[in-house]
């Protein structure tokens, strides 16, 4: 394994469509998987009321974690972000954010389809995570006789 630069490790927040989202819910952890993108250190998703958000405004500390696999070569990237969650209350970064979501997701998908319009509040709530520490990993040259995946 070695590090990841951080220009591969910015591409995989600006274009892996799935992270994984890890909280605290009463004590334990819950770790679920959401849409995101990643803005100027901040990563925005949206949610509905549920038990992903009641363990965010109970314990804002969060982790997020992408990764990637490349069936070609084996080899797999991973970061993992931590920040503090909260809500976006301001319409003007709501708006950007649903915003900035669409654009990600119509990239990557390269849909035709009509979206409903980015309406603020339309469909839960915006939370805003800033990042403050990363960790970014590939196992390299990719898995080949001599290599183990991880750690096995």
């Amino acid at each position: 394994m070695e590090d990841l630069t951080k220009p591969r490790a910015n591409a995989l927040l600006e274009n892996e469509p799935v992270g994984r989202l890890g909280v605290v819910s009463d004590g334990d952890p819950y770790v679920t998987g959401c849409s995101f993108v990643h803005h100027e250190g901040t990563v925005y998703l949206r949610t509905a009321p549920g038990k992903r958000l009641s363990a965010i405004e109970a314990h804002p500390r969060v982790c997020l974690e992408v990764s990637t696999w490349e069936s070609s070569t084996g080899e797999w990237r991973s970061i993992v972000a931590m920040g503090t969650a909260h809500l976006v209350d301001d319409p003007d970064v709501e708006a950007l954010a649903i915003r900035l979501l669409r654009e990600k997701y119509r990239r990557i998908t390269r849909s035709r389809l009509e979206m409903a319009p980015d309406e603020p509040g339309a469909d839960g709530v915006v939370v805003a995570i800033d990042l403050d520490e990363t960790s970014a990993r590939t196992s390299g040259t990719g898995l080949d006789d001599g290599m183990n995946p991880g750690r096995l």
